[in-house]
């Protein structure tokens, strides 16, 4: 499985031919006030990451037990500049 982040928090899911979006990250903390951040992704999925542990957890849609994720690797997207459209006068 690969996700990959965006810019204006907006993440993608990609394993086999399933491709998933995820729009925004929600702050939450555990009842022991350890902090967290939930990307939910638009089939029901979450991706929950530990930002003081650095620790990924994966909760698959209708699923209450997670699986642990494991960072193989990173790298960067080249960015790539759109061109600028305009609508044509009428």
């Amino acid at each position: 499985m690969t996700i990959s982040r965006f810019h204006y928090q907006l993440s993608t899911m990609k394993w086999g031919d399933h491709f998933q979006v995820a729009s925004g990250m929600r702050q939450a903390q555990t009842k022991n006030h350890i902090p967290y951040r939930v990307t939910s992704f638009r089939n029901g999925d979450d991706l929950v990451f530990f930002p003081d542990s650095q620790e990924y957890f994966f909760f698959y849609s209708g699923m209450a037990t997670p699986d642990r994720c494991v960072v193989e690797e990173h790298y960067e997207y080249p960015v790539t500049q759109l061109p600028y459209y305009k609508k044509p006068a009428a």
